[in-house]
């Protein structure tokens, strides 16, 4: 009984593990910057009326005046909980909103000079009346 509870604690804690891998890990580009995009699907017509992007990236790594979200400036820059970059757009501010997909794009500088760019696709849908 007591190997069963070991080997049923070990299935837990490789399931946590790998599940937080898999998770993270969906957009990474070859420097290892990670964003997600909410909402996950843009219903057209709806009330949303903007997009949030969040990163893996420490604010205090970021020129906060140089992120972007699909070339567009206009946006709200602030660090979550983690201290992690956040940036919000406004959909009417951003280019090529149509179903059935956006790839959404974030840009900026690094305080070491460094640029930066991740992308994410979201799903966009028409709402029907």
């Amino acid at each position: 009984m007591r190997y069963l509870c070991v080997v049923a604690v070990a299935l837990c804690v490789v399931g946590l593990c790998v599940g937080s891998a898999l998770s993270n890990g969906q957009n990474a580009d070859g420097d290892g910057i990670q964003i997600s995009v909410a909402p996950r699907a843009i219903v057209l017509g709806s009330p949303v009326d903007s997009l949030t992007v969040h990163s893996n990236l420490p604010l205090d790594t970021v020129v906060a005046g140089s992120v972007a979200v699909n070339g567009v400036t206009n946006i709200g820059v602030w660090a979550d909980d983690c201290g992690d970059l956040v940036a919000r757009v406004a959909l009417a501010d951003l280019e090529g909103v149509a179903p059935p997909r956006l790839t959404v794009t974030l840009t900026g500088t690094l305080t070491n000079g460094t640029p930066f760019a991740a992308s994410d696709t979201v799903r966009v849908i028409q709402r029907k009346r």
